[in-house]
């Protein structure tokens, strides 16, 4: 197969005593489809695809009969044959002018200059008027097409800090903020402050894994590429878990972790009769040892809320408030899985992986906890307004522990929403759910640190007090609560059992 690879009938032997030396130069597309249609990538295709002058062709030919008879001995017969099917266009020569130099480079560069620059390159000039000059092509440059290839090597050999410096002669445009570049900035940003590190995978992917992933365990539609590099990896990505998961059995022989992983990339979500339709997603996954193993603290290790965590962290520097609702996923273990909302949209889920998936995966460490967020939902959900500063409290805070008794099905952020809302509670925090002893059958205990506080006064007892009744009523009517017990802050207290 000429430019590819020889035959076997044509090959030297330790009786060979006459060789037919042939040095051709091959069209390089002709060349490259052979290959690839055939499947041989040789060291000869490697060369002809990037394309070689056909001047080459005999100095690489008197060179390699040199090299035979100074290493070998013997003779070489007289004459060459050469034969050149013609039909191309080879540029011999490129005419630069000083008019192309100025406008490009914004100065003068007379011709002295130019052919004093090309010369030391191997071009051969000849003048063609005052401001013109004509440089034949070496053979060994098969880069040089158009006038600019010149205007950049006599730059190159000058020295770009040559070129004078200029102020634009039109005003800069108004610049454009792209709100979803900003963001996925601000994300990527958050994320790593977070400790965790950013990973980044190939758009092209394998089928199976799509299929190990989706909710039916056959893979959904996705898009095929014509002409993989890789056959196993020949469809456009629908999805980033995947990969992730991919990246993170093959780290997990390199030690027992903290692995914290994250990718912010595109998926492909194909469309009937038009192109897929490109989404920004960010997922991630941590799992592993929540720190290095010692003496001084018990083994413990990452799990859903660190990922909520994570997730929580990254919402609260966007200003966005989300709402956590449980889900039903079969990516994700049973009654340990979440969607995330946000101003009636929402934003993807976070969780913990089935070990079924894990599995699948070649994943040995548990638990792996899971987030995902859509980029362009997550565009929708940010405040309109942006913030603004509040000056700190000038007045002291009063503090109280409440303890209440809610249905078993209510969730905390529920009850939490409800206390945050009241007039002077500044601030609410979840501290203990307890149920069991002394605790009604189907309901739970959730008790609160309360922090009450005025903007233009000292709070007094009996304010706190009737504050504090009042926002009993409200949770009486809304979440159906019992009170437990409320006692100021500074008095003794016993922490209900886990």
């Amino acid at each position: 197969l000429g430019g590819v690879i020889g035959g076997a009938n044509s090959e030297i032997t330790a009786g060979t005593t006459a060789v037919l030396l042939e040095s051709a130069s091959f069209d390089p597309l002709n060349n490259r489809q052979t290959a690839r249609s055939l499947g041989l990538r040789t060291d000869a295709t490697l060369r002809f695809e990037k394309g070689l002058r056909p001047e080459l062709a005999p100095i690489a030919l008197r060179r390699a009969t040199q090299l035979m008879l100074q290493v070998t001995g013997g003779a070489a017969a007289q004459g060459i044959i050469d034969v050149f099917p013609g039909g191309r266009d080879l540029p011999k020569s490129v005419r630069l002018t000083t008019r192309r130099l100025r406008k490009v480079l914004g100065m003068e560069v007379d011709l002295d200059t130019v052919e004093r620059v090309l010369g030391s390159l191997g071009f051969e000039t000849r003048r063609q008027g005052s401001d013109e000059v004509d440089a034949a092509i070496p053979y060994w440059r098969s880069d040089i097409a158009i006038e600019d290839d010149l205007v950049e090597e006599v730059v190159r050999i000058l020295g770009y800090d040559s070129v004078p410096v200029a102020m634009l002669s039109t005003p800069i445009p108004y610049q454009q903020p792209d709100h979803g570049r900003l963001l996925a900035d601000a994300v990527k940003d958050t994320l790593a402050s977070s400790g965790i590190q950013e990973v980044i995978s190939y758009p092209l992917i394998n089928p199976d894994d799509l299929a190990q992933v989706s909710a039916n365990g056959a893979a959904d539609a996705y898009l095929t590429v014509a002409n993989p590099l890789n056959s196993e990896e020949n469809c456009l990505r629908t999805s980033l878990r995947p990969s992730l998961l991919r990246i993170l059995a093959a780290n997990q022989g390199h030690g027992e972790g903290p692995f914290r992983l994250f990718e912010l990339g595109r998926v492909f979500l194909p469309r009937p009769g038009d192109l897929p339709r490109e989404q920004k997603m960010v997922c991630g996954v941590l799992a592993g040892r929540r720190w290095e193993p010692s003496w001084l603290a018990e083994s413990e290790f990452l799990g859903f809320y660190d990922a909520k965590g994570a997730v929580e962290g990254l919402l609260q520097r966007l200003g966005v408030d989300a709402e956590y609702t449980p889900v039903q996923d079969p990516f994700l273990c049973p009654g340990r899985g979440a969607t995330i909302a946000a101003a009636g949209v929402t934003l993807g889920v976070v969780g913990e992986l089935h070990p079924a998936v894990a599995e699948k995966f070649d994943v040995r460490v548990e638990p792996v906890a899971f987030f995902e967020l859509q980029l362009d939902s997550l565009v929708q959900a940010l405040p309109a307004a942006s913030r603004t500063f509040v000056p700190l409290a000038r007045f002291p805070s009063a503090n109280r522990d409440l303890a209440l008794v809610v249905p078993a099905d209510v969730p905390a952020g529920k009850v939490l929403d409800a206390i945050t809302r009241h007039r002077l509670v500044r601030d609410a925090d979840l501290f203990d759910i307890y149920t069991g002893d002394n605790v009604p059958p189907g309901t739970k205990s959730l008790a609160f640190h309360l922090s009450f506080q005025a903007k233009d006064r000292t709070l007094t007892t009996e304010e706190v007090n009737r504050s504090l009744d009042g926002l009993m009523r409200t949770l009486e009517r809304e979440v159906q609560e019992q009170r437990r017990k409320a006692h100021d802050s500074a008095r003794p207290q016993t922490r209900i059992p886990p």
